[in-house]
């Protein structure tokens, strides 16, 4: 999935001035990693009218959706859960046209409901699923010669549980090069991969 950074301030200062030295760590999470997994129930049918394909998954993310220009004119949602995105192969459907004739009719024909839908400068699609306890979201859009698009993601809470420290009254002392910050732990299940600082002037004013 991703590599997750973490920035750490001290200031050690006069009244306008602060050094501030930024302690950075990368985490790489090991049950969250983007990887391969089937797509969910409410997607099956997708198996019927194409071949999805390179099926990357998330256990937990938070996205708007649509992804970019922030909804699409504040259509969009905000949605956390597991996330699933992948292309499908539609065979024989050569244009977009040909292409959203297959794709949108077999999700409005499997419980999904169309949400919103944009045609200018392109087709997409805002879809929602609500059955069977499930709650899902999904865009979709054509991708040219026998391809779709799909992301979606399936509401559900977070899968783990993390809770940081306060620091000490009087500074711990930090192994960078272990990735030992007594405050900050890792994610669960996370694997620390390194560390390092920088060192910044800020200059700050009313304090």
């Amino acid at each position: 999935m991703r590599h997750l950074a973490h920035s750490l301030f001290g200031a050690a200062a006069s009244r306008l001035r602060f050094v501030v030295i930024a302690a950075m760590l990368a985490f790489t999470t090991l049950p969250l990693l983007a990887q391969e997994q089937p797509i969910p129930a409410e997607l099956a049918f997708l198996n019927t009218v194409g071949k999805p394909y390179r099926i990357t998954y998330e256990p937990w993310t938070e996205m708007q959706m649509p992804t970019g220009n922030y909804g699409n004119g504040g259509v969009g949602k905000m949605v956390r859960g597991k996330h699933w995105e992948f292309p499908v192969i539609v065979t024989g459907a050569m244009t977009d046209a040909a292409v959203w004739a297959i794709i949108k009719p077999a999700f409005l024909a499997n419980g999904w409901t169309a949400a919103h839908g944009w045609s200018a400068g392109g087709i997409e699609l805002l879809l929602l699923y609500q059955e069977n306890g499930v709650e899902a979201w999904a865009e979709t859009d054509p991708r040219g010669a026998e391809r779709a698009c799909v992301d979606i993601v399936e509401i559900a809470p977070t899968p783990f549980k993390f809770t940081l420290k306060h620091p000490a009254a009087i500074t711990d002392a930090v192994n960078l090069a272990a990735g030992e910050f007594p405050w900050l732990g890792p994610l669960p299940g996370s694997r620390f991969t390194s560390g390092g600082y920088e060192v910044h002037s800020v200059t700050g004013y009313g304090f």
